[in-house]
């Protein structure tokens, strides 16, 4: 490596920053020396550039951001023809192959020749070093954190390159010291069950602190954590290796069904890292380490890595589940503000396989880092798989991106991407930090790992065939029944779509429409919204939520004791419809569990996000339900889904609150109620939330159309999810919020309305969608119909249904109706 001079006069934090390139640096060129001669032109995986791309691809970002970040005060540009080939590098389509509009050409397959590249690297090493001091100076600091971050996370992607090449292409360099595994010699050691309390976890970074995060790491939280029990030391490729053998990817019961689709179609028998010796029919070789084929009974106590649908399945064939995001943050750090589980010592003394200690992995025993509660090897030899999904730490409304580029994080809080915490045998010490937080798709199609380019993180992914995580897993188990037994579960087939694509097609559709619509879903099923609805419920003018959080707060006690009086008294299983973050719902699992209940709760939504709230409500409550399941997916058919799951002597009580049924028109209404009923067996109860037709129109349109203009910008943002998402230009300015009530529909509409003649356009299946609008034409966005007590009888006649209560307020706005499904 070249030497770099820090120019002026550097202080200690300068020399510092500085220090950290240079072993950063000094670490990307120890891993590129691992390639043998021509392997920089080696293209491991179709999608992706050759090494040699990446070898000038990380000064380019490192460039690129200097300059950004210091203006006219930036470095002169070496060479501008470089800075912007490696700028950006390839982000494909996992499923067609085709490349983002943004990504540098898929098809070049002539690059600078090495030399020229390596000078290259050189010269903007030395340029970035000699800005540390003017960075400094600007309190831009933060800059090279990014740089260096960015560096360690592509040095781990590299290695994951390089495991796809043939070994012959791949060699250990001198500097890597030499240590093959030795055969572990028995396959049991001491492993224990170890208790965690109940606690509250520390989760993330407060934004008053100084070191650098990522924005999925703010602000900090603290989640109160039930008691559980988990193994002390991760699960090893021996016990993985005697379920395998015990037929495990052949037993359709082990699995979810959409998973089990993949293992038949893909005929899975076996981790992707192992590999069958075809002459012995054994289980001989691990596939593979970064520099060679090693006999599985040399890494028999090593972690098996995984995928997490396998881990998942595993855990739930032996009795158990995966660590929640919170509950390896109770494992790890107890009651504890330590930097590591063992304490503030070093990884060094502690024997823990971070820092690329071993060049891979390490017999699960041989750490010592023990927890508070004696949990090992939670910190480095492989990321811990956890079952809690991406998504922004406490509330949504409250997350920042980070400001080069929104998407880093929020792209991927679409419920199908899980946290990963710890840190791998490749993962820099920074990066083991408390609050840091990996994820990975759950699906086994699909892996995802981060890379940084042009100040933007981009997740490259890959599929399964070519990349593998480095990821373990522990079995967790519930302490008692009660809140503990929670789980996330997500409806068989739901997100084969994903909420963008549904958006976008919508969009595309409603917009050439006559008149334009856009349906109001997508006001909820946007993880990235802005503007919440819960910020609307706390307008004065929106009574819905309050008038019925009143009826169900006032009325609790009557409704369960009328429901223990017609269905099953001992055993419910209740699922609420649409439940958003459940909060109105407590009153009334209260109301049931002191009548000694038996209760199950199954609580449906679109959204992760609200569902990730639901969990941390119900943590916080003080409501012991045995067993909770927070299902992600479309109402009616995650009804029809969960009242499939044997639960004998259990009545179901479905909870369809919020008016939501005020979405659909009489017909549709109607309809939905009949689905509902036949979801359900005779004798089952729904109660279902009717806001009620007013002679004052005026109570109706002031609570969609509040004095602060909460609920218009919340409309808003759907244009500017449009401009996000789809590359809109639509400017919100020239859009006015509208919301009338219709007499001879009885309904509520919202519109957002052209106040001129304009066009705007969208992305639309490879071309641009121009869209004229008129002055005054308008979006339809939503739409919420009125009702009275005599149209929700006349439902009920209609449906197989009987109206056994109307539970009102006190002004009657506002009615919970308890219906039972009647015998044909």
């Amino acid at each position: 490596m070249a030497s770099f001079v820090v120019e002026g006069s550097p202080d200690s934090k300068t020399l510092t920053k500085a220090l950290e390139l240079r072993e950063t640096w000094a670490r990307t060129d120890q891993i590129f020396s691992c390639l043998n001669g021509d392997g920089f032109l080696l293209r491991p995986i179709a999608l992706r550039h050759p090494f040699l791309f990446y070898v000038g691809h990380l000064p380019a970002f490192a460039m690129n951001q200097v300059v950004a970040a210091l203006g006219k005060r930036a470095p002169r540009r070496g060479n501008v023809d470089f800075d912007a080939l490696f700028e950006r590098g390839m982000d494909p389509d996992v499923t067609t192959g085709e490349c983002h509009a943004h990504s540098a050409d898929a098809n070049k397959d002539i690059w600078p020749a090495m030399d020229a590249v390596v000078h290259y690297v050189n010269d903007v090493r030395r340029r970035v070093v000699g800005c540390i001091g003017t960075l400094h100076e600007m309190r831009l600091g933060g800059v090279v954190d990014i740089i260096v971050e960015h560096e360690q996370m592509h040095q781990e992607t590299l290695l994951y390159m390089m495991m796809q090449c043939d070994p012959m292409h791949v060699s250990r360099p001198e500097s890597v010291p030499e240590r093959r595994p030795g055969a572990a010699g028995t396959t049991t050691w001491d492993r224990v069950q170890c208790t965690v309390p109940d606690g509250t976890a520390v989760l993330g970074m407060a934004r008053s602190d100084t070191s650098f995060g990522w924005d999925n790491e703010f602000p900090q939280v603290s989640v109160e954590v039930g008691a559980f029990h988990v193994q002390s030391l991760p699960v090893t490729n021996a016990e993985y290796l005697e379920w395998v053998g015990q037929g495990a990817y052949s037993e359709e019961s082990s699995w979810a069904p959409d998973i089990w689709q993949w293992i038949v179609r893909d005929q899975v028998r076996h981790p992707a890292l192992w590999k069958r010796d075809d002459a012995s029919g054994q289980w001989s070789r691990l596939v593979r380490t970064l520099f060679e084929y090693v006999p599985l009974s040399e890494v028999a106590d090593h972690p098996v890595f995984v995928s997490n649908a396998e881990a998942e399945a595993y855990c739930r064939s032996h009795g158990g589940r995966l660590m929640t995001e919170p509950e390896y943050h109770r494992a790890a750090y107890g009651d504890a503000r330590a930097r590591f589980p063992w304490g503030d010592e070093g990884p060094a003394r502690a024997d823990v396989n971070i820092n690329f200690r071993h060049w891979g992995t390490q017999p699960v025993h041989e750490s010592n880092s023990a927890s508070p509660f004696g949990v090992r090897d939670l910190v480095g030899n492989g990321w811990e798989w956890t079952s809690t999904p991406f998504a922004p730490l406490g509330d949504p409304k409250d997350f920042v991106p980070v400001a080069s580029y929104p998407g880093y994080s929020a792209d991927f809080f679409d419920g199908k991407h899980y946290v990963m915490k710890g840190g791998s045998w490749a993962t820099t010490e920074n990066l083991t930090r408390p609050s840091f937080r990996n994820w990975s798709a759950a699906r086994p199609q699909l892996v995802s790992w981060a890379s940084l380019r042009n100040g933007a993180v981009v997740w490259h992914r890959y599929q399964r065939n070519y990349i593998y995580p480095f990821a373990k897993f522990r079995i967790c188990r519930d302490v008692v029944a009660g809140r503990e037994r929670m789980r996330f579960a997500t409806l068989p087939g739901w997100g084969s779509a994903s909420a963008a694509d549904r958006f976008a097609g919508d969009v595309r559709v409603g917009l050439c429409s006559n008149p334009k619509r856009i349906d109001s879903v997508h006001f909820y099923d946007d993880p990235n919204r802005r503007v919440r609805y819960t910020k609307i419920t706390e307008t004065k003018e929106y009574y819905l939520t309050r008038t019925e959080a009143h009826i169900l707060q006032k009325h609790a006690p009557a409704i369960a004791d009328l429901l223990t009086r017609l269905a099953n008294p001992a055993s419910v299983n209740l699922i609420e419809i649409g439940a958003g973050d459940g909060t109105k719902t407590i009153p009334f699992l209260r109301a049931l569990r002191s009548r000694g209940i038996q209760l199950s709760y199954t609580a449906i939504d679109i959204s992760q996000g609200a569902l990730n709230a639901l969990h941390s409500v119900l943590r916080s409550s003080a409501v012991d339900v045995d067993d909770a399941t927070l299902l992600l997916g479309d109402n009616v058919e995650a009804l029809r889904w969960t009242t499939k799951v044997d639960r004998p002597g259990m009545s179901n009580v479905v909870l369809f609150l919020g008016s939501s049924i005020g979405n659909y028109d009489s017909d549709k209404a109607g309809a939905l109620l009949r689905d509902l009923r036949e979801a359900l067996n005779i004798g089952d109860l729904l109660i279902v939330g009717f806001d009620l037709v007013k002679e004052n129109h005026s109570i109706m349109v002031d609570a969609y159309s509040d004095a602060a203009g909460v609920t218009a910008e919340f409309n808003y943002n759907l244009l500017d999810r449009i401009n996000r998402e789809l590359g809109g230009d639509i400017v919100r300015e020239q859009f006015e919020h509208e919301a009338l009530f219709n007499p001879d529909r009885r309904r509520m509409e919202s519109h957002l309305v052209a106040k001129q003649d304009l066009v705007v356009t969208v992305d639309g299946d490879g071309r641009r969608l121009e869209i004229p609008f008129r002055a005054r034409e308008s979006i339809h966005v939503e739409n919420s119909y009125k009702y009275d007590l005599a149209q929700i009888e006349a439902f009920a006649a209609k449906a197989g249904l009987r109206v056994v209560g109307h539970f009102l307020d006190d002004h009657a706005w506002f009615s919970d109706t308890c219906f039972q499904v009647a015998s044909p």
